[in-house]
C-alpha cells in the first residue's frame, strides 16, 4: 500500500498488442517524466503495485494480475487479441489506460455497434482518459482520437459517459473557438446532444 500512500502522482498503464495471442503492458508516472536514478535506470521507488485486470470479448471475467513496482513492463496471454480487450473494467482501480491503435480500434468498433458490452464506468473512464491525454497532458493521444471515443454518444443513455464528456469539453471548445474547425466540432456534437 506504500506505493499508493507515500508518493505523489498516479500511474498510466500503456497496453500494446504484440501478437494474436499476447499483449504487453507497462506503467509510468502520468503527466510527468519519471524520476531517474541515473541517465539509464528508472527509479523503482516511483512506481506502483497495480491490479491489472482485463475483460475480453471472449472471456468476460479474467483473473487479476499484479504489476509490481519493480515491473515496469509485463506480457499477458495467451488469449485472442484479435477481439476487443478492456483494461481496468468497471474502472475498479485508480490508473489511466492508454491503448495502442490496434486495441483502441477494436474497442471503438464495439462501442459503436454494441456499447452495452462495455460497462458504463469504463465508457466514462475511457472518455475522460482520452480527453485528458489529448488536451490536459498533450502528447499522449491526438485530439482526433479523443473525439473518436465520443462518436457513439448519440446512442448513450447513461449520465456518466456524458458527464465525462461535458467535464472535458471546455478545453477543446476554447482551443478551437474562433477557428474554422470550431464549426466542424460544433456540427459533429450538436446532433449527439
Amino acid at each position: 500500500m506504500d506505493t499508493w500512500t507515500h508518493q505523489s502522482g498516479f500511474p498510466l498503464v500503456r497496453v500494446f498488442r504484440i501478437s494474436s495471442t499476447h499483449i504487453s503492458y507497462s506503467q509510468e508516472v502520468y503527466g510527468t517524466v519519471p524520476r531517474v536514478i541515473n541517465s539509464t535506470v528508472l527509479d523503482p521507488n516511483h512506481f506502483w503495485y497495480i491490479p491489472f485486470k482485463l475483460r475480453t470479448e471472449a472471456i468476460p471475467n479474467m483473473q487479476t494480475v499484479w504489476l509490481t513496482k519493480t515491473q515496469t513492463f509485463q506480457t499477458y496471454g495467451p488469449f485472442d487479441t484479435t477481439k476487443w480487450v478492456l483494461v481496468n473494467p468497471e474502472a475498479s482501480a485508480y490508473y489511466k489506460v492508454l491503448y495502442d491503435d490496434y486495441l483502441a480500434e477494436l474497442l471503438l468498433a464495439e462501442l459503436n455497434t454494441n456499447k452495452d458490452t462495455i460497462p458504463i464506468t469504463s465508457r466514462s473512464q475511457i472518455i475522460d482518459d482520452y480527453f485528458r491525454f489529448a488536451f490536459g497532458q498533450p502528447g499522449y493521444a491526438s485530439p482526433a482520437r479523443a473525439v473518436d471515443w465520443t462518436r457513439y454518444l448519440g446512442s448513450e443513455n447513461s449520465l456518466f459517459p456524458w458527464l465525462a464528456f461535458f467535464n472535458n469539453m471546455g478545453t477543446p471548445f476554447n482551443y478551437f473557438q474562433g477557428h474554422i474547425s470550431f464549426m466542424f466540432l460544433r456540427d459533429f456534437y450538436a446532433p449527439r446532444i
